[in-house]
């Protein structure tokens, strides 16, 4: 009553005798009563010759019946065109197949015979694999048509900048609200796998939980399922340099259902175990999924306080009073950036005012807000970047074709007074007072107030 699939055949082999040696441990006769694991590796159609078809429907059939057949091989082999490409991702209908194991015996058993010549370019050996390898395209089918009553899976990773143009039109027409990333659209096809009131276990990146590309697919994985507990583990608990997340799912939601929240760091494990799990420590708790929408964008902040969320009710949004503003993208910060003790002091413009007052000081260098380390307050004032001549260089970088490669955007916005942050940290939230003569990258994106006394929101 198990079923794996991959796209990787040593990946099956190693799934497979892993299955086999652990119902070994449960019943030492296993091996002796030809149970063999329902582990498969996705095969395509690609080879499959057309004849094929005329050859497999039966001739003692009536017209109507060739006619379904004809109609159910095709579907077969057209949905599995490319099937390594795209894995799992593929959505199979439902086909009647109960005719192919004897249609495929006949065949296999003709292209033995010398009845195999009268066929126009296919020998017996070519029948014969051929059939052989419809035959595992229907139990592909089968499996991957069927629904199930627990999925689970810790899917690929691969943002939409990786994906080659083939994956990335997949994606777009039939994952559209989980194109952004392989493992979204991963977690959407599990849920097409199960009944109604079954479970879906994913491992996944954390990113789903919060970032405002995922608003639609998380806010209908959260209207249509609930989440019965859910594990979100820090950088390096799985060995691996982002935050992940761990979520068992129940395939229909249950109102008011209070849902269990934990979190794990690093400092949590001891020779790469729990010291204590689930780790109960302010971020262990339960409560309902429906309290994310009262938060704009629904993210899964389990941990927000019911003073947060009534703040995001009732309070007035940072971005009515100091819009965030994302900035320079130089295309080559080897080049165009420096530390603060790398160049002269001379050379350097500080108290910048404006784009004005800095092209006229003549100064190469100017303060950048590049992010950095979790700071608090102020801070974090390491670089500084080449803005001569109102930033004639960085504007002005090209390729061979002659194409813009830097972005320096929200100009308007330079040297101004500002809050800044680190755009992305795996810590808590610290933002910090800048004053004006600082330029800022993407990495330190920056929120401008309409009134200088408004700075002070960061205390």
């Amino acid at each position: 009553n198990l079923y794996g699939l991959d796209i990787d055949e040593r990946a099956v082999q190693l799934a497979s005798f892993a299955l086999l040696m652990r119902a070994r441990s449960k019943d030492p006769q296993i091996l002796s009563k030809g149970i063999l694991p329902n582990v498969i590796v996705i095969e395509e159609s690609n080879n499959i010759s057309p004849e094929m078809i005329d050859l497999l429907v039966s001739s003692e059939a009536n017209h109507d019946e060739q006619k379904q057949q004809r109609h159910e091989l095709e579907c077969l082999l057209q949905v599995f065109e490319d099937a390594t490409e795209y894995g799992s991702l593929i959505r199979v209908p439902e086909l009647d197949l109960e005719w192919l194991p004897e249609a495929t015996a006949w065949a296999i058993e003709r292209a033995s015979s010398d009845r195999a010549d009268d066929t126009a370019t296919l020998d017996g050996p070519a029948i014969e694999q051929q059939a052989k390898a419809i035959s595992r395209l229907a139990r592909q089918a089968r499996i991957m048509s069927a629904k199930y009553d627990v999925v689970v899976t810790n899917p690929p990773y691969m943002g939409s900048r990786n994906m080659n143009a083939t994956i990335k039109e997949y994606l777009q027409k039939h994952y559209r609200d989980a194109k952004n990333d392989l493992f979204a659209a991963s977690m959407t096809r599990c849920f097409e796998f199960c009944n109604r009131s079954s479970f879906v276990a994913t491992v996944t990146m954390q990113s789903w939980m919060f970032l405002s590309s995922y608003d639609k697919f998380r806010r209908r994985l959260l209207q249509e399922n609930c989440i019965t507990t859910l594990l979100h583990m820090g950088n390096n608990v799985m060995r691996i340099a982002f935050g992940t997340s761990a979520v068992v799912w129940r395939t229909h939601p249950v109102s008011g259902y209070r849902g269990t929240y934990f979190y794990m760091e690093e400092k949590n494990l001891l020779d790469d175990r729990p010291v204590q799990f689930p780790a109960r420590h302010q971020r262990y708790v339960q409560r309902p999924a429906q309290d994310f929408d009262r938060i704009p964008g629904s993210p899964v902040a389990y941990w927000a306080s019911s003073n947060v969320i009534s703040a995001f009710e009732e309070g007035t949004r940072l971005g009515e009073i100091a819009p965030p503003r994302q900035g320079m993208a130089t295309s080559d910060n080897d080049r165009f950036l420096r530390l603060w003790h790398e160049v002269k002091e001379t050379d350097v413009g500080f108290n910048m005012a404006s784009r004005t007052e800095a092209k006229e000081s003549g100064c190469r260098w100017f303060p950048y807000n590049k992010g950095g380390e979790f700071r608090k307050w102020y801070g974090n004032n390491d670089y500084l970047v080449n803005w001569e001549n109102d930033g004639e260089e960085i504007r002005n970088l090209r390729n061979e074709k002659g194409k813009l490669l830097s972005r320096p955007q929200n100009m308007d916005c330079y040297f101004l007074p500002s809050i800044t942050w680190t755009f992305v940290s795996s810590s808590r939230f610290g933002a910090r007072s800048s004053p004006e003569g600082f330029l800022f990258d993407v990495g330190g994106s920056s929120a401008f107030p309409d009134e200088e006394d408004k700075l002070y929101v960061t205390a």
